[in-house]
């Protein structure tokens, strides 16, 4: 059997939008791990921030 490639191409779409979706919503808890090792304090986040970020 043949592969239908616009069916290959829709998923190829879905599976990119999914991802995009995905990432702007991880994106803040990344840039707020980003700011804190600029800053050099990952040690200074509490337990109840990092379980959050984590989750």
């Amino acid at each position: 059997m043949r592969a239908n490639i616009q069916t290959y191409a829709g998923t190829i779409s879905k599976l990119t939008e999914i991802l995009e979706q995905t990432g702007d919503q991880v994106d803040p808890f990344f840039q707020e791990l980003k700011k804190w090792m600029q800053l050099g304090q990952v040690a200074d986040l509490d337990q109840a921030k990092l379980a959050e970020i984590k989750n």
